[in-house]
């Protein structure tokens, strides 16, 4: 694709996940070939973290998950940035560069309707290796149509050895509860953040 990642996202929010104290001035360094940043550190997780134990991955492999009636699994693409892209809270301008890219190299997953092939849930993985952005769509929720989009995106993590992990925000209250009532997922330990934004002067 002719660019490495980090000349792709240096204008992004890069976020480091640290289980122990650091030396952001460090890091700044480390990371300023990419544009001069602002540290803003975050302090506790912003979001509780859950995983699925290896001692799980061949029962979760062999499940047999199905899309409901109307619906057809299937992966995003360019064509779905707009839609997604409009239902990213954390989004920070134009992300459809992000998106490109997360779309035509990292797995997907996404539900659609079999009547006019349009979006009814989805999530992705995000460039650092952890799933995220599951959403439906308000017409088609109360269908459990997220939990089974997560779980064949985590089928297709294991499929290729990688620990499927995410993060819910703690403010939605459904999505904690039916991630620690899972049978499949279980929580993190608690770690720490830094977030390292690009100033004005680098944008």
């Amino acid at each position: 694709m002719g660019k490495s990642v980090p000349e792709l996202f240096w204008k992004r929010e890069l976020l480091f996940e640290c289980n122990r104290a650091v030396d952001t001035d460090d890091i700044a360094d480390y990371i300023s070939q990419y544009g001069q940043l602002e540290i803003l550190p975050r302090g506790a997780a912003p979001a509780p973290s859950f995983f699925v134990p290896q001692e799980k991955w061949n029962n979760l492999l062999q499940l047999d998950i199905r899309p409901p009636e109307g619906y057809y699994f299937d992966t995003l693409t360019e064509a779905d940035i707009p839609a997604v892209s409009e239902t990213w809270r954390f989004r920070r301008g134009d992300d459809n560069i992000q998106m490109k890219f997360k779309f035509g190299y990292l797995p997907t997953v996404c539900l659609r309707c079999q009547s006019d092939h349009s979006l009814a849930a989805f999530e992705m993985l995000d460039v650092s290796g952890f799933m995220t952005h599951l959403f439906t769509f308000p017409q088609h929720r109360k269908k459990g149509l997220a939990k089974i989009v997560e779980l064949k995106l985590a089928q297709k993590l294991i499929a290729n050895n990688v620990t499927p992990f995410k993060s819910v925000v703690y403010d939605n209250e459904p999505g904690l509860a039916i991630s620690h009532k899972s049978q499949w997922f279980q929580p993190m330990e608690k770690r720490k953040w830094h977030n390292f934004y690009p100033n004005s002067s680098s944008a």
